[in-house]
């Protein structure tokens, strides 16, 4: 997602792939256009899959998680 803490976990996330560490980002539900960007495919698995950020959510990340 656009935003500071977004744009930060995209460039942080495509240094560590250059690296040649396998990168996973767990994300909001709306954020599925960035798996789609060629910049951001190319280096990460983002996983869009969290609807909203609160305990609830520990489920859905967990079995991403195990995935």
């Amino acid at each position: 997602m656009r935003g500071g803490l977004g744009d930060y976990t995209r460039e942080l996330g495509i240094a560590l792939a250059r690296m040649g560490y396998e990168v996973h980002v767990l994300t909001h539900v709306h954020a599925r256009d960035a798996a789609h960007d060629p910049r951001v495919a190319q280096h990460l698995r983002v996983h869009p899959v969290v609807a909203s950020w609160n305990w609830r959510a520990l489920a859905r990340i967990l079995s991403t998680l195990r995935h």
